[in-house]
């Protein structure tokens, strides 16, 4: 398993998705190290186009280096994280990546958690242009965060998308270089709990496990024994499931209902509406499940875990309900109103809370609720009400703050 440094990974920590080139066994090699959700990883196994612009920006406090990684997942709207290098290590990293042609690079998921290394081999004829194109220039920034990096920044994304060009001060040169990745290997990762354990690797078949397991996996610690996996349900003599995660605490219960979206079984060239549509559908199917969910919790049917053993709900568990849908990627081009409509009637036929989110969305939401489930769940109904307030269900939360030094 591959751990990056402790600045990379305080970095990783923070960031929902990014790139850094850096130096790996003491210096004497080189890797390219990029979080990104997991969809795009897989799309990236299957040896979609990957390609990596690099940039330099002559400005008033030395020339900028900056990168673009595009990780065509979507034929028509592919992945794209841009960022500045301002440290002096990243910026040799990538020189020597250039000069080689080739590099190891590492996939990390939204979790931080590294799913997927291979080899790196660059186009020659672009890498050499490139390396010619930095050594060119002036002595590279390195230092603090400021507004002119982020200034560059937006220019250098314009050159890339024009549907995001501004106007700008600055004239970044470019160069873009297709790679090439082969020779995958991905771990086995565990997570260990204090009921279970499990288990995942990238290339599982069962793909709606891994999104399970990475629901899990952040919720485990934060509820402790007071989460479970898969737990049945009887109704009658039925025995059934439940919901893919229940979980209970102070503030209410939670229920959540996993729905992947499909990368290694699929074809790559779908258009982008199709996959919005089944994004949709999923949507949907797990909004009916949770609906079923919460009433059979409602009407006092017995509880258990995988196990057998009995699920007793505390006489001093929460009074607030809240369903969470949890999909691979919270894509854009789902018709996210129309969602919204399905999740408020949903709420309100069940005097609950509804709500779509993806790995990087509740990891962000765990990372802050300071260890504790009521916490988490609080600031859940809070984000409940500014999708009610935007009317749309297509909402990225972000922490104020500086940046990191």
């Amino acid at each position: 398993m591959f751990m990056p440094s402790a600045r990379v990974w305080n970095e990783m920590m923070h960031e929902p998705n990014g790139f850094w080139p850096v130096p790996i066994n003491g210096g004497d090699e080189f890797a390219f190290l990029l979080k990104a959700p997991m969809t795009v990883i897989k799309a990236a196994f299957r040896s979609c186009p990957i390609s990596l612009a690099v940039s330099i920006t002559a400005t008033q406090i030395g020339s900028v280096l900056s990168t673009v990684c595009c990780v065509a997942d979507d034929p028509a709207a592919a992945f794209t994280i841009s960022g500045f290098h301002r440290y002096a290590e990243e910026a040799r990293a990538l020189e020597q990546v250039l000069l080689k042609g080739k590099a190891v690079f590492v996939f990390f998921d939204e979790l931080s958690r590294p799913v997927l290394r291979a080899l790196c081999e660059l186009d020659p004829t672009e890498s050499e242009k490139a390396r010619e194109m930095l050594c060119g220039s002036d002595p590279k920034y390195v230092g603090k965060h400021n507004q002119i990096l982020e200034d560059v920044l937006d220019a250098v994304q314009g050159l890339v998308d024009p549907l995001l060009a501004v106007a700008s001060d600055y004239s970044p040169r470019l160069a873009t270089i297709p790679m090439k990745l082969s020779g995958f290997q991905s771990p086995h990762i565990a997570a260990v709990g204090e009921q279970e354990v499990r288990e995942f690797q990238l290339e599982d078949v069962d793909e709606g496990y891994v999104l399970e397991h990475a629901a899990w996996h952040v919720m485990e610690n934060l509820f402790g024994g007071s989460i479970f996996h898969a737990p049945l349900v009887t109704d009658g003599a039925e025995t059934r499931e439940l919901t893919d995660i229940f979980a209970f605490c102070d503030y209410g219960l939670c229920f959540v209902e996993a729905k992947v979206a499909a990368i290694l079984s699929t074809r790559l060239d779908r258009s982008t509406e199709r996959r919005a549509s089944n994004v949709h559908k999923q949507i949907e199917k797990g909004l009916s499940q949770l609906t079923g969910a919460m009433r059979s919790v409602a009407r006092g049917l017995p509880l258990k875990s995988r196990d057998g053993e009995p699920i007793r709900l505390p006489p001093d568990a929460g009074c607030q309900r809240l369903g969470i849908i949890m999909v691979s990627e919270l894509l854009p081009s789902v018709d996210w109103t129309a969602v919204w409509q399905q999740l408020e009637d949903a709420s309100s036929s069940t005097n609950s809370m509804f709500q779509v989110l993806d790995p990087a969305e509740m990891r962000l939401h765990v990372s802050v609720s300071q260890n504790n489930p009521n916490q988490f769940l609080s600031q859940l109904a809070r984000r409940f009400l500014v999708v009610r307030e935007h009317g749309s269900a297509y909402v990225r939360t972000r922490i104020k703050g500086p940046p990191l030094p």
